[in-house]
C-alpha cells in the first residue's frame, strides 16, 4: 500500500513538474486551463494518497464513508492547489511565501481527514493535528523567509521535484501518524475484524483506477498541448529562417549557416561569398507596379537556385538584394567566375511582367579566409565590391580588393568635411560660357560648383557631388548654389542667362519651388534668366512629383534644360513627358562626332528631334574647330567647352567678359 501511495505521489508530482515549466510560455487563456489541470491533480493525488498511506496502518476499514463529506474534501484540496499553484508563479513576493508557509499544514489536514475517516472522529485527537499543524506551519515559514527574491522566474526540473516532493509526504505522513500514537502496538489492535468492514486493501483498486485515469487524461492533455507547440515552434522558426516572398533562405538563415561553416575545421576549400543586387529593378516597380517588381523577384528566385550546383545556396536579403555563397572553391579565381556565372544568369533570364526593361546584376564577391575571418566582414566586403561593380558601368561582377576600403575611408572623410563645409565657405562657384555656335557670341553662362577643403585639399565635383546626394547634403549645398547664381547674375549689367544643376533630391521635394520663388524675389534675377539644368536621374525617385515640380519652375517663368540628354536609359521618355526648353548634348558624343559614325548619328537625331519640336540645342564639350563646324552643319544653336573658355571664379568671370560695368578691361561681346 505505502509503495503503491509513493508511485501515485510521484507520477502525479512529475507531470505537475513538466505543466509548471510549461505556463510561464502560454497565453494567459492556456495558463489558466493548466493551472486548473493542475489544481485537480494535485488535489486529487494529496487526497488519494494520504488515505492509501492511512489505509496500510489499518487493515479492517468501515464498509462506507461519508460521501458528502468525502466530496467537501477533495473539492477543497482541488481549490486549494489551485490557489497554490498561482502563489508559486506569482513574480510577488509575499504570494510566494504565503504559498510556502501553507504548504505542510495542508497535507497535515488531509492525514487528519484520513484518519477520522477511517478511524473515527472520537479516536483522533484534534489537539495533536492543531500542534502539528503549528510547528508545520512555522517550518513553512522558515522557508518563506529563504524564498528568492523573483520565485516566479524558475520551476525546478520535474524528476528532482517530484522526487523530493514524495520523500516530504511521506516524512510528514509517517510524523503525523506517529503524533496520533499509531505505534505497531496500535496497529497490531487494528487488525481485528470488526463488523461492518473490509480489507484496506481492497481500497487500493478504486482509488488507483480512478488516479490511473485522471493520470492519462492529463497525460493525454499535457503531450497534445506539447505536440501543438512543438508544430508551432517548427512553424515560426521556419518563418524565422524563410523569406516569405520568395521561399528562399533570409539574412538569419545566411548568418547561421555561414558562421557554421567558418567555424569547422574541417572544411575545405574557400568559401565564396557573393552579393546580387538587381540593375534597374527600381524602374520595373516605378513602371509596371510593386505586383510585377515581387513576382520577378519570385521567378527569377526559382530560377537562380535551379541553377546553382550542390554546394551553392541562394539567399534573399531583402529587396532585391541576395547572397549565393559556394562552400567549396579552389581560389578567388573561381570565386569570381562563380560572380559571373551569377551575373550572367541574372541578365539571361526573361521576366514576364518586366516589358521593354532588361534587368540585370552587380555581383561583389568576397572570400573566405582571404577577405575576412567572419560573417561580418565577408558581407561587408562583398557590398564593397558590389558598389564598386554598379560604379563602373553595372552588369559586372568585382572581387573585393584592398583599394575598395580605403575608397570607403575616403567617402567617410569627405562626408565628414563636407557636411560644415558651407558654413565654413569652402564652397566656390565657376562659370563656363555659353555662346553662340555661328557668330561665338557670350549668351549665357553654367555655373560649376568647386570645394577646396583645408583638410581635403581640392576635391573634384565628380568625387564630391555623388557623396552628398547619398548622404542628404545635397539639398542644403543645392540651395547654397541657387541662391549665390542667382546673386552673381543679377549684378551683372549684361542679360546673360545663368543655368544651375539641379540635384534629382531636391526636385521631389515640397519646399523646392516656394524656395525658388523666393530666391528670385531676394535677388532681384528676372525669372527668364535663370535657368535649372536637369538629368534622368532626377525622375528616377518620383517621377511624378518631379515632373510636377517642374511644371510649377516653367509657371514662374522660368527655363528648363535636359542635362546629358541621349546617355539614360529614359531621355527619350522623358523628353515626352516633360516639356523642355532645351537640350544639352553630352560631351561623350561631340568627343568622336566627326570621326564615330554612331556619335554623328546620334548627335544628328537628337538636333533633327529638338528642331521638330521647337527646342534650342547646346553642344557640351565643343574643344575644336572641327566639331565646331560640325555642329553648325546640322543645326546647333549654342556651343559650350574649353574652346570657349573654362569655367573660372566669379571675379575672374565678371572681369574677362565685361560683366559690370565698372569691370577693368574690355566688355567682350564675341569671342575670338
Amino acid at each position: 500500500m505505502i509503495l503503491a501511495a509513493s508511485l501515485l505521489s510521484l507520477v502525479n508530482a512529475y507531470l505537475i513538474a513538466l505543466y509548471l515549466q510549461r505556463l510561464k510560455s502560454m497565453t494567459r487563456r492556456r495558463r489558466l486551463a493548466m493551472i486548473t489541470l493542475t489544481g485537480a491533480m494535485s488535489g486529487v493525488s494529496v487526497w488519494s494518497v494520504s488515505h492509501l498511506l492511512v489505509a496500510s496502518y489499518i487493515p479492517h476499514l468501515p464498509v462506507s464513508l461519508d460521501g458528502v463529506m468525502v466530496a467537501v474534501q477533495i473539492v477543497i484540496c482541488v481549490i486549494y492547489y489551485e490557489v497554490l499553484t498561482f502563489t508559486s508563479l506569482s513574480p510577488v513576493r509575499w504570494h510566494h511565501m504565503v504559498g510556502l508557509f501553507l504548504v505542510p499544514f495542508f497535507p497535515a489536514l488531509v492525514n487528519f481527514w484520513a484518519l477520522t475517516n477511517f478511524a473515527g472522529a472520537e479516536d483522533v485527537d484534534f489537539a495533536v493535528f492543531l500542534k502539528a499543524s503549528l510547528w508545520f506551519a512555522l517550518a513553512g515559514g522558515a522557508m518563506a523567509l529563504l524564498a528568492p527574491k523573483d520565485p516566479g522566474r524558475d520551476v525546478a526540473p520535474a524528476l528532482p521535484f517530484a522526487t523530493v516532493n514524495t520523500l516530504l509526504v511521506l516524512i510528514l505522513h509517517f510524523v503525523m501518524v506517529r503524533a496520533y500514537g499509531l505505534g505497531p502496538d496500535e496497529v497490531l489492535a487494528l487488525a481485528v475484524e470488526p463488523s461492518g468492514s473490509f480489507g484496506s486493501a481492497t481500497l487500493l483498486v478504486p482509488v488507483a483506477l480512478a488516479n490511473i485515469l485522471i493520470i492519462l487524461c492529463s497525460s493525454a492533455s499535457f503531450f497534445a498541448d506539447h505536440e501543438a507547440t512543438q508544430e508551432a515552434v517548427t512553424r515560426y522558426r521556419k518563418l524565422a529562417l524563410e523569406d516569405r516572398l520568395t521561399g528562399l533562405p533570409n539574412r538569419a538563415s545566411m548568418h547561421a549557416q555561414l558562421e557554421k561553416r567558418l567555424a569547422d575545421p574541417d572544411a575545405e576549400g574557400c568559401l565564396v561569398a557573393a552579393l546580387i543586387d538587381l540593375d534597374r529593378f527600381k524602374e520595373v516597380n516605378d513602371l509596371h507596379g510593386h505586383a510585377a517588381g515581387d513576382a520577378l523577384l519570385v521567378s527569377l528566385s526559382k530560377y537562380l537556385r535551379g541553377r546553382l550546383g550542390p554546394d551553392e545556396t541562394l539567399y534573399r536579403l531583402g529587396g532585391d538584394e541576395f547572397v549565393a555563397l559556394k562552400a567549396h572553391a579552389e581560389n578567388r579565381e573561381e570565386g569570381l567566375a562563380f560572380g559571373q556565372f551569377l551575373c550572367d544568369a541574372v541578365l539571361a533570364f526573361e521576366a514576364p511582367v518586366t516589358g521593354d526593361i532588361k534587368v540585370g546584376a552587380s555581383v561583389g564577391v568576397s572570400v573566405f579566409p582571404e577577405d575576412g575571418t567572419s560573417a561580418a566582414q565577408l558581407l561587408s566586403r562583398a557590398d564593397l565590391a558590389m558598389y564598386a561593380a554598379k560604379r563602373s558601368g553595372r552588369n559586372l561582377s568585382l572581387s573585393f580588393t584592398s583599394d575598395m576600403e580605403q575608397e570607403t575611408r575616403r567617402k567617410t572623410e569627405l562626408s565628414a568635411e563636407l557636411d560644415g563645409a558651407v558654413a565654413r565657405g569652402e564652397l566656390t562657384l565657376c562659370y563656363q560660357p555659353q555662346v553662340d555656335a555661328v557668330s561665338r557670341a557670350v549668351v549665357g553662362f553654367e555655373a560649376l560648383l568647386r570645394w577646396t577643403g583645408p583638410r581635403v585639399g581640392e576635391v573634384a565635383p565628380s568625387e564630391f557631388v555623388p557623396i552628398a546626394e547619398e548622404s542628404g547634403q545635397i539639398i542644403r549645398i543645392g540651395e547654397w548654389v541657387l541662391r549665390e547664381a542667382c546673386r552673381e547674375a543679377a549684378s551683372w549689367d549684361a542679360p546673360h542667362r545663368i543655368a544651375v544643376n539641379v540635384a534629382p533630391g531636391q526636385l521631389i521635394r515640397n519646399e523646392f519651388v516656394p524656395f525658388l520663388a523666393g530666391v528670385l524675389r531676394e535677388t532681384g534675377l528676372p525669372a527668364h534668366r535663370l535657368e535649372l539644368e536637369v538629368t534622368e536621374s532626377g525622375f528616377h525617385r518620383d517621377k511624378d512629383k518631379a515632373i510636377a515640380t517642374l511644371v510649377q519652375c516653367r509657371a514662374l517663368g522660368v527655363k528648363i534644360s535636359m542635362d546629358d540628354f541621349g546617355t539614360g536609359y529614359s531621355s527619350l521618355s522623358m523628353f515626352l513627358e516633360c516639356s523642355f526648353d532645351r537640350l544639352k548634348i553630352d560631351a561623350s558624343f561631340i568627343r568622336h562626332v566627326t570621326d564615330d559614325e554612331n556619335s554623328s548619328f546620334i548627335v544628328r537625331a537628337i538636333l533633327a528631334l529638338a528642331a521638330s519640336n521647337g527646342m534650342s540645342v547646346v553642344a557640351e564639350g565643343v574643344e575644336t574647330e572641327t566639331q565646331r563646324a560640325f555642329l553648325i552643319r546640322e543645326g546647333c544653336d549654342e556651343l559650350q567647352g574649353y574652346m570657349f573658355g573654362a569655367a573660372i571664379p566669379a571675379e575672374e568671370t565678371r572681369q574677362r567678359y565685361g560683366l559690370v560695368t565698372d569691370a577693368a578691361g574690355p566688355a567682350l561681346g564675341a569671342l575670338g
